[in-house]
């Protein structure tokens, strides 16, 4: 099993491309939060949209500044 831990993005959404870049298939991606810097819907939506695309279940957790 495969699975991706990602923390602390903030908006940085440079931060996630080279996790998705990985050629091995991936189960899972676990973020353990720090999606935004503002807390905004918007930013928290532009995460899950690019974390999406690798086509693996999300497990979250909201983090201080979401």
């Amino acid at each position: 099993m495969n699975i991706r831990v990602l923390s602390g993005i903030h908006s940085s959404f440079f931060r996630i491309e080279p996790v998705l870049q990985l050629k091995r298939a991936v189960d899972g991606i676990d973020v353990c939060g720090g999606f935004t810097t503002r807390g905004t819907t918007a930013e928290a939506a532009d995460a899950f949209s690019l974390l999406r695309k690798a086509g693996a279940p999300i497990f979250s957790a909201a983090g201080n500044m979401d």
